[in-house]
């Protein structure tokens, strides 16, 4: 399964990690440094156009964005406190 991985500390990095079984995902999260939030993608399924959720994710390709909403799982490294 295809996984957005971003981090909290930082507004528009992101990327794509593939897992091939849930233990490839505990592996993934013992190897990291800080705690993971696993959470549905909040723009999965985005009904906007292409070109709108670009924008959002600070004009990144059309291609990235089809595929942020395209991916439903999400995990945000915990890096630093979110409100």
């Amino acid at each position: 399964m295809t996984v957005l991985v971003t981090k909290a500390n930082h507004d528009y990095w992101h990327r794509f990690q593939e897992f091939n079984s849930l233990e490839s995902l505990f592996d993934y999260a013992k190897k990291c440094r800080h705690p993971l939030i696993l959470e549905q993608n909040d723009f999965y399924g985005f009904t906007e156009n292409l070109k709108t959720l670009s924008e959002l994710w600070n004009n990144i390709s059309l291609e990235e964005a089809e595929k942020i909403r395209d991916t439903y799982w999400h995990i945000i490294i915990y890096n630093d406190y979110i409100e």
